[in-house]
Parts: C-alpha cells; sequence; structure tokens
C-alpha cells in the first residue's frame, strides 16, 4: 500500500475550473481521488475557501501539492546547448527567456529543464527547456494555496504536466512526433512532442458557451491546420505520426473521427485507464474518466 506520505495532489487551474487529483507513486502511477470545482460562481477571495472545503468533505489526504496553470502568456521554448557552468546557464536561460517575453507582458518569470544529453557532429549537447510566464497567472495559483493546509510544492504549466502524465502513461514511437490536443477550461493546448520532449505548444481560447459544436469544431480544425503548418516550418525533417485529444469537452469523439480526413494524420481519444493503479480510488470514476 502506497504510504500516506507519498500521496501529492495534482492541481489544474485553468480559469473558473479547478480539477484535483491524488496519485501515489509506485510501478504505475496510483490513483486515489478525484473532484471538480466549478468556480464561476465563487468570488475570488473566496476560492481558496472553496478548495479548502472540497478537500476536506471529498475526503483527499496528500498535505503537497503541485499546480499546472494556464489561461496566461506563457512561452515553451526547446534549446540544445553545450555542458554549461551553472552561472553561464543562468546567464543564457536570462537572455533567452527575455527573447520570448511578448510585448506588453506584465512581469515575467522563468524557469528551465535539463531533459536529456544527445550528440550532435560528434560533440554532446543538452536539451533544455525553457519556460517563461507571466508573473500574475504564477501569483494567482500561488494565492489560490496560501490559506491552504496543502504545501504547495511547485507552480508548473498545464502543457508540462500533460508531457509529464503521457512521459509516465504511454509509449512512444522512436523519432515519430506525437500531436497532442488538451481541453482545459475555455483553453485548448496543442503541443507537439517527440520522444516525451515537449517541441511545440500554444494555447488557443474557444468559448464553448458561446459557441455551438460546429462552429467549435470548425475553429479547432483551423487552429491545428496553423499549428501544423507553423510546426512543419520550424521542424521540417518532423514526421507527424498521430493526434491524441484529451480533456473535457463534448466535441472529442467527433474531432477525433474526423482528424483523419481533414488533417491528414490519424486520430484518437487519450485512453489511460489500463495503465493505472485504480485499486484504492475513491472518487467519483466516471467523472475521472471525462
Amino acid at each position: 500500500m502506497t504510504r500516506m506520505a507519498n500521496r501529492v495532489l495534482g492541481i489544474e487551474y485553468a480559469g473558473d475550473r479547478i480539477k484535483i487529483v491524488e496519485v501515489g507513486f509506485a510501478r504505475k502511477l496510483k490513483v486515489f481521488n478525484f473532484a471538480i470545482i466549478d468556480n464561476r460562481n465563487v468570488a475570488p477571495e473566496r476560492r481558496t475557501e472553496q478548495l479548502s472545503h472540497t478537500l476536506q468533505v471529498r475526503g483527499f489526504l496528500a498535505k503537497d501539492a503541485i499546480i499546472a496553470t494556464g489561461g496566461g502568456n506563457t512561452e515553451h521554448r526547446l534549446l540544445t546547448l553545450p555542458p554549461l557552468s551553472m552561472r553561464e546557464m543562468h546567464f543564457v536561460m536570462q537572455r533567452e527567456a527575455k527573447k520570448l517575453a511578448s510585448t506588453g507582458m506584465a512581469e515575467m518569470l522563468w524557469s528551465y529543464d535539463v531533459l536529456k544529453a544527445k550528440e550532435e557532429l560528434g560533440i554532446r549537447k543538452n536539451q533544455i527547456l525553457l519556460v517563461t510566464a507571466e508573473r500574475p497567472m504564477i501569483d494567482a495559483a500561488q494565492n489560490l494555496m496560501a490559506q491552504s493546509r496543502v504545501k504547495l510544492q511547485q507552480v508548473t504549466t498545464i502543457p508540462e504536466a500533460v508531457l509529464n502524465l503521457l512521459r509516465q502513461i504511454t509509449p512512444w514511437k522512436k523519432d515519430a512526433v506525437r500531436t497532442i490536443v488538451y481541453f482545459a477550461g475555455a483553453g485548448v493546448h496543442i503541443m507537439f512532442a517527440q520522444d516525451g520532449t515537449l517541441l511545440l505548444s500554444r494555447e488557443v481560447h474557444i468559448d464553448s458557451a458561446d459557441t455551438g459544436q460546429d462552429e467549435q469544431a470548425a475553429r479547432l480544425s483551423n487552429e491545428l491546420k496553423r499549428s501544423m503548418l507553423y510546426f512543419r516550418q520550424n521542424f521540417p525533417q518532423a514526421q507527424l505520426d498521430q493526434i491524441v485529444f484529451s480533456g473535457d469537452n463534448d466535441i472529442l469523439s467527433a474531432f477525433a473521427t474526423r482528424s483523419s480526413e481533414e488533417l491528414g494524420v490519424p486520430g484518437s481519444i487519450l485512453r489511460f485507464e489500463d495503465n493505472l493503479d485504480i485499486s484504492g480510488f475513491r472518487g467519483n470514476w466516471d467523472e475521472f474518466r471525462l
């Protein structure tokens, strides 16, 4: 049995919708609990209270949390660099982060992860994922947890969190590029990844409350075509292998079916149940599968 200390809350914070999953790490990712909070009618200053109430009433036991947030200006840039000292790395990342800052962006924060080493023409280099985000977006995530009994360990982005999950639960075809379309609230995250490494990501906002399913599907199709064209321009040697869809939107099934015809790439809905340990799950399974 997974010890309590090994449990952690994964919180997706996307505007007015918060998803909470409680997991433990073993041979398989073990899922214990899940809940969704709809904050559309909750004042911002009361959302921490609503979160704490949900954690208590729904029986969440973890003491630590990681938040994945979206909805603001974020950028992900994959860099390939020779080995650098910590001081040199900081200088280079700071310089590259300034290049990514959008015009008019509020104060920016940045971080990076060294992903893996590779050789180019016999020279060892490191692949590094640089992430920049507006400070207000990060502050909002931190403020959500400020008065909670749960300790916030990390703030990350939704694309990073999705890729981290996929690295753990799905196999990757060598050198092939997978397109991931993930719905989070009113945001749609379009990601391109190879061998579990994020190559490109963009967020598109589609308000399902004001548009019908046909209009949503048409807009998403256009955005995917634009994203795939941009990707091919930047990675001309890459082979797009498949598109996988995930998240909470009613058009998933229909769009996965028609993506092959409209986009020329096979599409499917991400199914991950077989790769999870749900023996201790105590939440609403139908709600979790959505």
